[in-house]
């Protein structure tokens, strides 16, 4: 699926043109220009990794107690009145059974290319539903993350302020942004919020920050992670899901932020 706002029209049907089908054509990365700078980073960046493999730096999981070491955990978000749930594929990734609020889930559609994936569980009526802000995010606009981290050590919640620091993700990858806003395993999964309380992306992973040192010398300051809300839409949208759209009409104070979140945010555990 293509799309664009009204006024890329053009170059959209420029794009879906030149598209055929069992057709590829090659692609040339003249060396010293940007695209090149970008793809010799990431692969720098992807050799140090496999040399010497970090704790994944999208691991949503962790360990509630001893007793149970098989399950762990992830946060989601109420999308839809039918009780459809928004996550990350891989905090659902392996799991056998699923639980949003220690209620029983199912696992409706996964999609390794967004990290997205869409449950369903049953909730009591009335139950908070999140909306999608109708604009991208922007640069340096103040966003907060909703979360469960460290599931079994902090306890319930957990609300972190920042900004969006880049418009988009490791590597210039437009499908996310980079924010500010702290984020933890267990964060995953979780929504990024305007300060209308409304969604702005979708919590996937921070940088490995001793990966980093390692191949560049420097310590990483907050460089986290979010599936852009307009990534997370098409997904919903294509898989049968109508996310509702906010109106952007009322700013709220922080508190009222965070008790408009955590009414549709939900941790989500799978064995």
């Amino acid at each position: 699926m293509l799309s664009a706002y009204e006024k890329d029209a053009g170059l959209l049907a420029a794009v879906s043109a030149s598209i055929t089908q069992e057709r590829y054509a090659s692609l040339y990365v003249p060396k010293g220009g940007y695209l090149f700078s970008v793809a010799a980073t990431t692969a720098e960046l992807l050799e140090a990794l496999e040399e010497d493999p970090p704790a994944p730096s999208r691991e949503a999981s962790v360990t509630p107690d001893e007793e149970d070491e098989t399950r762990s955990s992830g946060t989601g978000f109420v999308v839809s009145d039918e009780g459809y749930v928004l996550t990350n594929a891989h905090v659902v990734e392996g799991c056998r059974d699923m639980f949003v609020n220690d209620a029983e889930a199912r696992l409706i559609t996964i999609s390794t290319s967004f990290d997205l994936a869409l449950l369903q569980a049953d909730f009591p009526d009335g139950q908070a539903v999140a909306s999608f802000a109708p604009a991208t995010a922007r640069l340096n606009q103040d966003v907060i993350a909703v979360g469960y981290p460290y599931a079994g050590l902090l306890g319930g919640v957990n609300v972190t302020r920042g900004a969006v620091s880049s418009m988009t993700g490791l590597g210039g990858d437009e499908t996310t942004m980079q924010m500010t806003a702290p984020v933890q395993p267990g964060n995953s999964g979780g929504p990024v919020l305007s300060d209308h309380g409304e969604v702005l992306g979708v919590v996937v992973s921070k940088l490995d920050a001793l990966t980093v040192a390692d191949t560049f010398g420097d310590i990483p300051q907050n460089v986290n992670f979010a599936i852009r809300g307009e990534a997370a839409r098409l997904f919903l949208s294509l898989n049968g899901v109508v996310p509702q759209i906010g109106a952007m009409d009322t700013l709220l104070s922080p508190v009222e932020l965070a008790e408009k979140a955590t009414a549709f945010t939900v941790f989500i555990s799978c064995d």
